[in-house]
């Protein structure tokens, strides 16, 4: 596992910055509510006026004067997107990488199959995306619990793992592209999370546009899809993570065979 550990040692100030920047912002959601509790009781009804807007965000659909839909409109753009954002850049940089910084020739030179060391790379990833969420998780039920609010915790829970499972499939993406790139690219993994973003918001404003919510994880990790619904759609989220899998494997095959950049 001397891989797994070399990219945990790489990206570890990376994962550190990325998980207390997004664990601080949740953690500040949930300390001020108390003081907006009660303002929050009206905005239900004022955002269920604001048309397209309020559509795009499912805010006909939260009641926000409940903490836990207050909590999941907010966590889902600070957390939702961060966390997207860091597997997205992740991810794309795996592989890619070792071309752009000229490290191949050494790194694919020592007696261990290159479909080891890409193994390697993308348990890494995953690795670091899911232990982000953990992190944040529990310092976001460390603040809950400090002010004292009561949460059903099985579908504080649910929303949790729904945001996991987006991260971890957009990661399994980056990296697949990874494997096709020859220098890291930065802006191609962040393009493709907010691309897939915006598809949700338009799935959720258009009905002629329903249909891109089977294209984008964002969908079924939408806090109007989890919270309100109180369930997880399989029927997005299972092809969705059938096409991922499936093309980070492609990545690993092609990335094991192809003619690497000294």
């Amino acid at each position: 596992m001397t891989v797994f550990k070399h990219e945990w040692r790489q990206g570890f100030k990376s994962w550190l910055i990325w998980t207390l920047s997004i664990g601080a912002l949740v953690v500040l959601i949930n300390l001020i509510w108390p003081d907006m509790a009660e303002s929050a009781q009206g905005w239900s009804e004022m955002f269920r006026n604001l048309g397209m807007f309020g559509d795009a965000f499912g805010l006909d659909q939260l009641d926000l004067g409940e903490f836990l839909d207050f909590y999941g409109l907010e966590v889902n753009n600070i957390l939702g997107i961060g966390a997207a954002l860091y597997a997205a850049i992740t991810g794309i940089n795996s592989l890619a990488s070792e071309e752009g910084r000229h490290t191949a020739e050494f790194l694919f030179s020592h007696p261990v199959s290159r479909l080891r060391i890409t193994l390697q790379k993308l348990l890494a990833v995953l690795t670091q995306v899911t232990t982000l969420h953990a992190a944040v998780l529990a310092l976001s039920y460390l603040s809950i619990q400090a002010i004292n609010e009561a949460v059903d915790l099985q579908l504080y829970l649910l929303f949790h793992i729904a945001l996991w499972l987006m991260t971890v499939q957009i990661a399994l993406l980056c990296f697949a592209v990874s494997s096709l790139l020859t220098q890291e690219n930065i802006g191609l993994g962040i393009g493709a999370a907010l691309l897939l973003y915006f598809f949700n918001l338009l799935a959720n404003i258009s009905e002629q546009l329903e249909m891109l919510k089977y294209l984008t994880p964002f969908a079924y990790a939408d806090p109007t899809a989890v919270l309100a619904e109180g369930t997880l759609d399989l029927a997005v989220f299972l092809p969705q993570l059938a096409v991922c899998i499936g093309l980070a494997a492609a990545g690993l095959a092609i990335y094991s065979k192809r003619d690497l950049r000294a």
